[in-house]
């Protein structure tokens, strides 16, 4: 299924603090939440789309939060398919 956009703006696209943390020196109310993330993109209707790209680009998504999931969930799963299917 290829990449599309979204007809109408999706919350990362809205919001995009919501879903980059801030440096740590930086912390404080404005920085990312991840339930409030994982919240929105739950609701997105191109999450699953979201989730492969990022699970296919790990240099370009080191952080915040990409399909409800954060960097250590996305590290794990790309784990988990390589033991399952190998590297590639």
């Amino acid at each position: 299924m290829p990449f599309r956009c979204s007809p109408t703006p999706t919350a990362c696209r809205a919001s995009p603090q919501t879903f980059v943390p801030r440096p740590r020196h930086r912390q404080g109310p404005r920085s990312m939440r991840p339930h409030r993330a994982k919240a929105a993109c739950r609701r997105c209707l191109i999450a699953t789309a979201c989730l492969q790209w990022a699970l296919s680009h790990p240099g370009l998504t080191p952080e915040g939060s990409w399909a409800a999931t954060t960097a250590r969930e996305r590290a794990l799963l790309r784990q988990r398919l390589t033991a399952r299917f190998g590297k590639d």
